[in-house]
């Protein structure tokens, strides 16, 4: 991490910002304002990786700012729009549950 972004830290409240990731641990929850380190490259993750993390296929396109060299994080940049994004596999599954749960109460007012 650059000095002058580690010196901005404050030890109670940043946590979990600016950590590396590694290959073979599952990845760290991705929340808006926070930046990971690639597992390898002395980088921030894209937010095409952080997409992937999310199990976004790479047709899906981000719009918006893509965060700066000082790593600030701008209120709509591509990596808060990834970190606040609800996972498509996530969406899916809770979908179906609603759409389950929905007919089988319709079925049983009609048969009661």
């Amino acid at each position: 991490m650059p000095p002058d972004q580690r010196q901005q830290l404050n030890p109670k409240k940043d946590t979990t910002k600016f950590r590396r990731l590694a290959w073979h641990e599952p990845s760290l929850t991705l929340r808006g304002g926070e930046v990971f380190y690639h597992p390898d490259d002395n980088r921030y993750l894209t937010p095409r990786e952080c997409l992937r993390l999310h199990n976004f296929s790479d047709a899906h396109i981000l719009i918006g700012p893509i965060r700066g060299r000082s790593g600030n994080v701008k209120t709509l940049d591509q990596h808060r729009l990834v970190a606040n994004a609800v996972p498509p596999i996530l969406a899916e599954v809770l979908g179906k549950s609603i759409v389950n749960q929905f007919f089988n109460n319709a079925n049983r007012r009609l048969t009661a």
